[in-house]
């Protein structure tokens, strides 16, 4: 068994570099998810009322719209606001020109993600267009059908990004782990010869398999951390990053990046426990003359 230590490094690299990888795709996953929510969030839709409508009545209805169970939250522009923000942005005040105001109340809302679908946002969209005194329904839907068609497409690719790297992290640990089992092989055919049991044989391969899975694990997601560390601060005294919104959201998301990793040092624990179980039973049940070749 200490002829492996050295060459265990290899393994310990080995499942370093894959826990890094696969935290690094599951912490690009969490953001994704993040991002695509936030932007939905953020995303207007406008309500607006018929020209004319008494403020008290304009309210009102703003009011019972922003209760509705698919509003995360709302604001209400009143006729004259309207005017006041139009004027701002193209520095005339048309209601001289034209001696009236034109420009009917509204009401600003921000959906919940899930209200978000295009399917759901046009059926919304027909709903409120029935309420009397509602003038029109308007949102960007090139925006969401993107927000929609970046979304499938990220998802997809990122899940098939994390099939590949677990498919070959199991096909490259499995394959080391044979390979520094191979080495012993004549060592656990002399230790079945003067009678250990199964169990005894393979008790301090599975005891090195789960010091390699720690090591591998603290390593992997130092490499982890440091790489984000030095990437965010890269970005932050390039682009002057809130990090304080950064740190925030961290702290709020714990939940999500303790569980990745929770998965992480399972799923590392699992792979290598049974690549280690597979390679040494190899060699027990291998005829002698098998050993040499």
């Amino acid at each position: 068994m200490k002829s492996n230590k050295p060459s265990g490094f290899t393994v310990v690299a080995t499942l370093a570099i894959v826990v890094f990888l696969l935290g690094l795709l599951g912490t690009l996953i969490i953001n994704a998810a993040k991002l695509n929510q936030y932007i939905k969030e953020n995303v207007q839709v406008t309500v607006f009322f018929q020209t004319g409508l008494e403020s008290n009545r304009a309210k009102e209805l703003a009011d019972s719209i922003v209760q509705l169970p698919f509003v995360a939250a709302g604001k209400y522009i009143s006729s004259d606001d309207a005017v006041f923000n139009f004027k701002n942005e193209i520095g005339e005040d048309f209601v001289e020109i034209l001696g009236e105001n034109p420009l009917p109340a509204s009401v600003e809302l921000s959906l919940i993600s899930e209200s978000t679908k295009e399917a759901d946002l046009k059926e919304i969209e027909k709903d409120l267009s029935k309420v009397p005194d509602i003038l029109e329904v308007s949102y960007p839907q090139n925006v969401f059908h993107q927000i929609d068609k970046n979304r499938k497409a990220i998802s997809f690719w990122l899940v098939t990004l994390s099939i590949i790297m677990v498919i070959v992290a199991i096909v490259l640990i499995t394959n080391t782990v044979r390979i520094l089992i191979y080495g012993d092989r004549f060592i656990i055919r002399t230790q079945q010869l003067i009678g250990a049991t199964e169990r005894f044989i393979l008790k301090p391969y599975r005891k090195q398999a789960l010091k390699w899975t720690a090591l591998s694990f603290i390593f992997g997601v130092l490499m982890l951390v440091s790489i984000l560390w030095i990437l965010l601060s890269w970005l932050n005294y390039t682009m002057d990053l809130n990090m304080h919104g950064i740190v925030q959201h961290f702290a709020e998301s714990w939940y999500q990046y303790f569980l990745m990793l929770f998965l992480l040092l399972v799923g590392g624990i699992v792979v290598i426990y049974i690549a280690t179980n597979l390679a040494t039973k190899k060699y027990l049940h291998t005829h002698t003359d098998n050993l040499y070749r």
